[in-house]
């Protein structure tokens, strides 16, 4: 039998949530709003602002999906939006003052946890996994609307 690509993915995938997902009550944020947070302190430390349009991007989520993380970011006081002098429309994510420490952590866990992955492949290895991945999320974006499609169907399907 064929291994299923997607399957296995997903596993991996669940496996690293797990790693955290225990702990995320504890803190108060879900593992994608940790992963926010240490996209926006990454910008921040290379001195990019960070809009929402960067959020959506990094994700590949919707404008919608975007402004839910964010205001529930806003609403824990793990970050602000704040008016740009050039653009009034335009709102600069910034953090709030507590920040700091919790993300400094979450970049040493981040980091152990990618050194790790990483030594279970050899450089050959890696090269050809991050060639394999690049080439997986090109073959989703080139057949995005039929896997939609697929999708669609199969709600009208269960909803009879």
């Amino acid at each position: 039998m064929e291994r299923s690509i997607s399957a296995m993915i997903q596993s991996l995938f669940t496996k690293l949530q797990s790693t955290s997902k225990h702990k995320e009550w504890d803190i108060g944020l879900t593992t994608a709003q940790m992963r926010a947070l240490r996209f926006i302190w990454q910008r921040s430390d290379a001195g990019l602002p960070t809009y929402q349009k960067d959020i959506e991007r990094e994700f590949g989520i919707k404008g919608s999906s975007a402004t839910s993380l964010l205001n529930n970011l806003e609403k824990n006081d793990w970050i602000r939006r704040e008016s740009v002098a050039h653009d009034a429309r335009l709102k600069s994510i910034v953090f709030a003052p507590r920040v700091a420490g919790v993300i400094s952590q979450l970049g040493n866990i981040t980091g152990f946890l990618d050194k790790c992955l990483r030594s279970s492949l050899t450089d050959e290895e890696f090269t050809v996994f991050c060639r394999c991945m690049e080439k997986m999320q090109e073959a989703i974006e080139d057949n995005r609307e039929e896997i939609s499609g697929g999708f669609d169907e199969l709600v009208r399907l269960v909803r009879g």
